[in-house]
């Protein structure tokens, strides 16, 4: 686990919904056999928050493709929200991580975020350090 949060911190801002992607061809940067054998293992993690009581939320989710560009079922993870209650109610970031084997036949992968606000004017979901480890 990371701990040195405020390396890559984002925030939603004014909009209701945002999100941020990262699409990764992984052509040239991984061993097609041993993905294919589900020799590859992943872990998805991030600091994930929000502000005080309010209930803005962020989502990361991690999508395998294959190299039709298309997805299977249940070929993705997410990790948050972290709800108010998680966070004591205070402004902080917590750690959130999840993993598994990387999907046979998967030869590209999207990393999605979503933040959600709750209520008021200013969208208070926070993310930082996102990580997706490929092992």
């Amino acid at each position: 686990m990371i701990s040195n949060r405020g390396d890559c911190y984002f925030f939603a801002r004014v909009a209701a919904t945002t999100c941020m992607w990262q699409k990764i061809d992984l052509n040239g940067r991984i061993d097609f056999t041993a993905v294919d054998a589900q020799s590859i293992k992943y872990n998805l993690s991030a600091w994930i928050g929000g502000y005080k009581t309010q209930e803005d939320s962020a989502i990361v989710t991690v999508t395998f493709f294959n190299s039709d560009n298309q997805i299977a079922v249940s070929n993705y993870t997410s990790i948050g929200p972290v709800s108010a209650a998680d966070r004591g109610s205070v402004s902080k970031l917590l750690y959130r991580q999840a993993g598994g084997r990387v999907p046979t036949g998967t030869r590209s992968i999207l990393i999605f975020v979503t933040f959600n606000r709750g209520l008021g004017n200013v969208n208070n979901a926070y993310i930082d350090n996102i990580a997706l480890n490929l092992h």
